[in-house]
């Protein structure tokens, strides 16, 4: 695993009491260190390691408890900047006179962009391009939404027997898409994170039914609990992050259109939204980030095994 915050520290040597370490040395050292930076900064997406054990006391203490913003079933709206870099990925026809949203998706890089597998089923038939910033207007009327160039799924998704069901986890590569801060990824093991809250991110449905009105709504967020998965999703699922809805709001789920949206620890993304079941509350589904930022940095930096 990538430890992308690991300090660079200049070396001492000593020989007989006296440092033989020159200016030189230390120039040289320097002009090292600037190139390894500009390199991380600008080409690789940042990935936290941070020990959740020893900062989850403290995300409890400062959450906001209120949920007199939260719907039933839909949560509550996403306000201007709460999450930069969440995005919606629509599919189109040729001539863009038509659009649907079909998946979320999270920009990790300027033209970078994490989300679920499963979203791309319609590629070979439709355009994607990615609808971003403001989401309450139809992108034919205001332009901001860029095409896909490229979409990615994990290798290990493609020889899973059951689709949908292990390694639901995809990257596209897009034009431009300009934001103040891209997503972050959590890349502490998943499963020490039970019993922990989240909140999760969607751009889909509010309704049980498709409304062409749902198309220009605002992103939704919601909030729930990290859970021991029940056998029956363990016997299809082996890698899966489990969630139950906040007790005072049973019926707030990601639904359709969610797919590929970030679950969010602390401000960072340790999953994405895979599947949910309305006949059974508890089966929340998103695939942990975690066993997979190796291979999105070596995708995203075009090293890809």
């Amino acid at each position: 695993m990538y430890n992308f915050t690991t300090r660079f520290m200049l070396p001492i040597y000593a020989s007989e009491g006296k440092h033989v370490q020159t200016s030189g040395h230390i120039m040289m050292m320097a002009i090292m260190f600037t190139l390894v930076s500009f390199v991380y900064l600008n080409f690789v997406p940042y990935i936290d390691p941070t020990n959740v054990k020893q900062t989850s006391l403290q995300v409890l203490q400062r959450q906001n408890k209120s949920d007199t913003n939260i719907r039933v079933f839909e949560g509550r709206d996403v306000t201007d900047g709460e999450y930069p870099y969440v995005i919606v990925l629509i599919i189109s026809d040729n001539d863009f006179t038509k659009y649907q949203r079909v998946c979320t998706g999270s920009m990790i890089k300027e033209t970078w962009g994490l989300t679920a597998a499963h979203c791309f089923k319609y590629s070979k038939k439709r355009k994607y391009s990615v609808f971003y910033d403001n989401f309450t207007e139809s992108p034919m009327n205001t332009g901001i939404y860029v095409p896909v160039i490229k979409m990615i799924v994990h290798p290990a998704y493609l020889s899973s027997p059951i689709k949908e069901a292990n390694n639901d986890v995809g990257l596209f590569r897009s034009e431009n898409v300009p934001k103040k801060s891209y997503a972050v990824l959590l890349a502490a093991e998943y499963s020490t994170l039970v019993g922990l809250p989240v909140v999760y991110v969607g751009g889909g449905d509010t309704k049980m039914l498709h409304s062409y009105k749902d198309e220009t709504r605002p992103l939704q967020l919601g909030e729930a609990t990290i859970i021991h998965c029940d056998k029956e999703i363990i016997q299809i699922h082996r890698i899966i992050i489990c969630l139950a809805p906040k007790c005072s709001n049973r019926l707030e789920i990601p639904w359709h259109g969610d797919s590929g949206g970030p679950l969010i620890f602390d401000g960072k993304i340790i999953g994405v939204f895979s599947f949910s079941s309305k006949k059974k509350i508890t089966q929340i589904g998103y695939t942990p980030v975690s066993p997979f930022t190796d291979w999105i940095h070596y995708v995203v930096n075009d090293k890809e095994p």
